[in-house]
């Protein structure tokens, strides 16, 4: 048995870096005779409409992932953001090593309030590499990711936690984990340009009630650490095909990324339950 987390997808467009994995539990290497292994179900997510705007969306997500002989993969990006693939280009007992593209989600400036005269952005294209550790109950990533359009620079994220079975038939996870970005990664999403930054006080002048004194301010923040997390993952396993789970995450983001006008709480949480089949 091995243990093994379940991306998220949600069709046409994906939630990114926005949404921990759901957790279910170990599963065996081979659960059939096909070359394939394919896990699909469904949950229910409710996080920010986006990162530190200070109100909460909830969101039905089909769940997807695919992987052929145990090499190639499909479904959410395991080394970039949003939805994507691509391979293992090294697997050992300990230490998977993948390589591959993710599509990510694209940001509607009607989600939030706080985004008022931003704008809309069309989904992001990301390449990437992701190096994963694990012995017994203990696992450790790192990711590194960069945009390949649209100035989104680079993003990289280190976590590491400890997973465990808690009696019977439940198993949980607990993770730690921190994102930094150059500064092109953290103004594609906290950054507000000058032609933003005077749409938005067209805005308020108007007595726009979305936008508050003092977010009309153009902000160009510089690179660093960005955020830090905290997940909890609990599941239930009830064969070697059926799990039921749930998630929590608690959120912080640091440095310029708290000081951006886009931000309203830098603090913030998600919660998720659900449901995945392994064929």
């Amino acid at each position: 048995m091995r243990r093994s987390c379940l991306p998220l997808l949600l069709l046409g467009l994906t939630l990114g870096a926005q949404v921990p994995d759901a957790p279910l539990g170990p599963l065996p290497d081979k659960p059939g005779p096909s070359d394939w292994s394919v896990q699909l179900g469904a949950m229910a997510l409710g996080l920010p409409r986006n990162p530190g705007s200070g109100d909460t969306r909830a969101v039905p997500l089909p769940v997807f992932n695919a992987e052929w002989k145990g090499r190639v993969f499909l479904g959410s990006s395991r080394v970039a953001v949003g939805l994507g693939g691509g391979v293992h280009a090294v697997k050992t007992e300990h230490w998977t090593w993948d390589l591959g593209v993710g599509l990510g989600e694209g940001r509607k400036e009607a989600r939030a309030d706080v985004l008022a005269g931003m704008g809309d952005r069309d989904p992001s294209l990301w390449a990437g590499t992701g190096l994963k550790f694990h012995a017994g109950g203990f696992h450790a990533g790192l990711q590194a990711a960069a945009g390949l359009r649209d100035d989104a620079g680079v993003k990289g994220s280190l976590s590491f936690g400890y997973a465990a079975w808690l009696g019977g038939r439940w198993f949980g996870d607990v993770s730690a984990g921190a994102t930094v970005a150059d500064a092109e990664g953290t103004a594609f999403d906290f950054g507000v340009s000058a032609d933003q930054a005077a749409a938005r006080a067209a805005l308020i002048a108007s007595g726009d009630p979305r936008l508050r004194p003092g977010e009309q301010r153009a902000f160009a923040p510089g690179g660093g650490l960005e955020r830090v997390a905290l997940t909890g993952t609990l599941a239930f396993v009830q064969d070697a095909h059926w799990r039921w789970f749930g998630l929590a995450q608690i959120a912080r983001l640091q440095g310029d990324a708290k000081d951006s006008p886009l931000v309203r709480n830098p603090t913030y949480g998600t919660l998720g339950v659900g449901f995945a089949y392994r064929f």
